[in-house]
């Protein structure tokens, strides 16, 4: 009689982190295949924090890579686990980065791309660049896993955001495109945000958009978020469809944000998290968000096709506190 195939045993270390992919209580018992796979990935998380084991060097360097380079590999693998591969590659890069030096990091990528000839059109090493804003533009992350939300600072490290008060977010001028996230963030806007074919099987449905506050984000008001996970694209379809219900496309007037705690949802591919809102006026459109959408130039109207339209609701515009 065979026996059972269990759920892949995972470290503390990686529980810590908040591994998405370790089955909870309330998930149905997932089929033995789903879980063979589960624990390559599980493997492979391991494999790299063997990195100063001089006999395991060579694995690490090799599930490192795996794990943080974009690759069809990776996305294959998490297909076919039933796991968010961007939580997962997210979840992995926080563990890598507590356990070694950042430098110590840079050369294992690159002996990586050596190992694995990693070349662009040129001939020459493609660079894997982690976790980066993509164009040097200050920037607000959200994270699903751990339910963070981080901007990017002066001294070069994401800092935590506590919204303990409100945010204008420019929902109107919400660019759609395809995105890649990790070897280098690389946002391709789609023109006039209608659907064009994908640069590269690594691209997926994404979106940038700007948030503004002068209070949260201090020398740099503007920040752009931008995501291709299923749980914040809710979070900008719900917000659009509110802001479209309540007339104020083209009315000059941009949406007051208080952000909630997040809702979690469970997908196909894994667990995500939904952020909540709740919409507290509508103010003028700052002029350093009006100069900003002059270079970006998305129109409401073309978003229809990818968000569809909501039934019209009043608004409410009952809220004073300093944005």
């Amino acid at each position: 009689m065979k026996q059972p195939i269990s759920p892949p045993n995972f470290t503390a270390e990686i529980k810590q982190h908040g591994a998405i992919f370790i089955q909870d209580d309330h998930d149905p018992v997932q089929p033995p295949e789903v879980l063979l796979w589960r624990g390559v990935i599980s493997n492979a998380v391991k494999d790299s924090g063997t990195l100063l084991d001089p006999e395991m060097r060579p694995d690490a360097i090799d599930a490192i890579g795996w794990l943080l380079a974009d690759t069809q590999d990776f996305e294959d693998v998490c297909e076919l686990a039933k796991v968010d591969s961007e939580l997962i590659r997210t979840t992995a890069w926080k563990f890598i980065r507590a356990k070694y030096p950042e430098k110590l990091i840079s050369g294992v990528i690159a002996c990586y791309e050596i190992q694995a000839h990693k070349t662009s059109e040129k001939g020459n090493l493609m660079p894997l660049t982690l976790l980066s804003g993509g164009g040097g533009k200050p920037f607000i992350r959200y994270s699903p896993s751990d339910d963070e939300w981080t901007r990017s600072s002066s001294e070069g490290e994401p800092v935590n955001v506590d919204f303990t008060g409100p945010v204008i977010v420019d929902i109107e001028k919400t660019q759609m495109g395809w995105l890649k996230l990790m070897g280098g963030r690389d946002f391709q806007p789609w023109p006039n945000n209608e659907p064009v074919e994908k640069p590269s099987s690594e691209h997926k449905q994404g979106f940038r958009v700007d948030f503004f506050s002068t209070k949260l984000f201090d020398d740099e008001p503007i920040r752009e978020f931008s995501s291709s996970s299923a749980g914040v694209l809710n979070f900008i379809q719900d917000l659009y469809n509110k802001v479209e219900a309540d007339g104020k496309f083209e009315s000059g007037e941009v949406p007051v944000l208080k952000m909630l705690p997040a809702k979690k949802l469970r997908l196909g591919r894994g667990n995500t998290r939904i952020p909540q809102f709740e919409i507290m006026k509508y103010v003028p459109r700052p002029e350093e968000l009006e100069a900003e959408a002059q270079n970006v130039g998305a129109e409401s109207d073309d978003l229809d096709a990818v968000f569809g339209s909501a039934p019209s609701k009043p608004a409410d515009d009952t809220f004073d506190e300093e944005i």
